[in-house]
């Protein structure tokens, strides 16, 4: 039986170390991309929001099954060269659907509770409820979702 190869961008994260973990119990050949340095051949250290490299390094790995997308800057998260978190969110989500659009790969977006704010919101929120982020974490996701 051939596995299925899967990415996970964020994948140092704590999502995305337990849904690696999760995906390679139930047979899946797993690799990953991340910020931090790690001693894994099917890992990669690298910004996502420089395109160049992310696409170099696209045209570098096998062909994926699924990508599933859960990188981001959360909350109060300092970020280099003063980006905003909505401006790098943004940027690394577009950088990945252009990078990989070629290899016709399924694409998974982890978001956020937060793309439904907290304003005048008195009970259950399902997806039916009307998006109103208050933060620009919030946005994010939520333009990300759009993309």
């Amino acid at each position: 039986m051939v596995k299925k190869r899967v990415l996970i961008t964020g994948i140092g994260g704590f999502i995305g170390s337990t849904l690696a973990e999760l995906l390679v119990g139930e047979g899946y050949e797993v690799w990953g991309i991340g910020k931090s340095k790690r001693n894994d051949k099917n890992y990669f250290q690298i910004d996502l929001t420089c395109k160049t490299h992310l696409s170099k390094m696209a045209n570098q790995m096998p062909n994926f099954s699924i990508i599933i997308h859960i990188a981001a800057a959360a909350h109060g998260e300092k970020l280099e060269g003063n980006k905003s978190i909505l401006s790098y969110n943004v940027e690394m989500t577009k950088n990945i659907i252009q990078c990989f659009s070629k290899k016709k790969t399924s694409l998974i977006f982890f978001s956020s509770v937060a793309v439904y704010g907290e304003d005048q919101r008195y009970g259950y929120v399902d997806e039916l409820c009307d998006l109103r982020p208050h933060s620009n974490y919030g946005l994010s996701k939520k333009i990300c979702e759009e993309l």
